[in-house]
């Protein structure tokens, strides 16, 4: 008896250890994602001496607190989201936005002067971004949209001015490979924004995006 009960307690381990072991070879692997600066974003003329010249600080940039895990997040309703457990960020996602939003403004402003928040030790920024990510996600093999808040603060830590809602999108493809690719895109639409403002901020023309002054938005 004890040594059929032997047997049977072999044959209970040996048949656990063929199910864990087939079960971890089909267990999907998790992918890690990472948005990068775009090259193809330098197609602005030059920017003025004086916006070269200077130094610009990007941050802090705040998300949503449901946006701040490393799983991405998608929208599968209107109220309703999925995390991926096995698409995730190889960074904090607010990091990699500030870094590659700073990327893309050393880009277009054709300078390397470009500071990610915070910044160390006694530098004079002329300019600090503050961005409020509002939205930042989509539909795989849908829409993918950036909703922003943002503002241009001087040295002396006073708004230049404020657009009130900025909102970017674009198509995605079926997959998370795509729809990173397509969060890519629209950062570098908001990266083109801010340079475009940050260069003709003087001129007339950009009243027509100006809608009023928030600096209660970032507090």
């Amino acid at each position: 008896m004890p040594y059929q009960k032997m047997c049977r307690t072999y044959v209970y381990l040996i048949v656990t250890c063929i199910i864990m072991t087939y079960g971890c070879a089909r267990s999907p692997q998790s992918r890690f994602y990472i948005l990068q600066p775009q090259p193809s974003a330098v197609d602005q003329a030059q920017p003025s001496v004086s916006v070269k010249d200077m130094i610009i600080g990007v941050g802090p940039v705040e998300l949503p607190e449901h946006l701040e895990r490393p799983q991405i997040v998608t929208r599968i309703g209107s109220n309703e989201l999925y995390l991926s457990e096995f698409n995730r960020w190889a960074e904090p996602l607010e990091e990699n936005f500030s870094n590659v939003l700073a990327g893309n403004l050393s880009l277009l402003l054709s300078t390397d002067k470009v500071l990610v928040y915070p910044w160390i030790g006694n530098l004079e920024v002329k300019r600090q971004v503050r961005v409020n990510v509002l939205q930042f996600d989509g539909l795989s093999g849908g829409e993918v949209l950036l909703k922003v808040l943002w503002g241009i603060k001087d040295e002396d830590g006073k708004y230049l001015f404020s657009i009130k809602k900025s909102s970017f999108s674009t198509l995605a493809g079926k997959g998370y490979p795509e729809m990173v690719e397509a969060m890519n895109r629209v950062l570098g639409d908001f990266s083109r924004e801010i340079a475009f403002i940050s260069k003709w901020k003087n001129d007339g023309r950009l009243k027509a995006l100006i809608n009023q002054w928030i600096p209660y938005a970032f507090k």
